[in-house]
């Protein structure tokens, strides 16, 4: 028990000392499975807001709304094309400085995995809830 406890307060002063250093950092659960081998869905990748990225490293940035995390494949001078490591193609997307929230540090493997289960029995619940309000509104009361 006490090792556990030793492990666990070693990864919340691991995570928390950069923040307290008011350094930009960012702790992001990976959802799919496009960078294995080196990330799987459930894992937690640290990430930090770097002046500039290099070819190979592993980023995360925004595109379209919506959150990624993948490798740098191509670099220009102010431009990076990016691939999930478990995929064939280039993303279609070019991204600048400004779309990218920084370099992955290190990952913690598996951590994330009750947060999705928690995030996808509430996706259920919603499903439910609407379908029974669509259900209900397509009722016909009769008098």
């Amino acid at each position: 028990m006490k090792i556990i406890l030793k492990k666990i307060i070693t990864i919340l002063l691991i995570l928390l000392i950069p923040t307290l250093l008011l350094i930009t950092t960012l702790l992001i659960t990976i959802e799919s499975n496009s960078m294995q081998p080196v990330l799987n869905k459930g894992d937690m990748v640290y990430v930090q807001k770097e002046n500039q990225y290099n070819k190979n490293d592993i980023i995360a940035f925004t595109y379209n709304n919506q959150t990624y995390i993948h490798r740098i494949i191509f670099k220009t001078n102010n431009t990076y094309r990016t691939k999930g490591d478990a995929t064939q193609n280039l993303d279609f997307w070019t991204l600048e400085n400004n779309h990218i929230h920084g370099k992955m540090i290190f990952k913690i493997p598996k951590i994330g995995l009750l947060k999705l289960y928690i995030a996808n029995k509430k996706s259920d619940i919603q499903k439910n809830t609407n379908l029974f309000q669509h259900t209900t509104n397509q009722m016909i009361h009769y008098e």
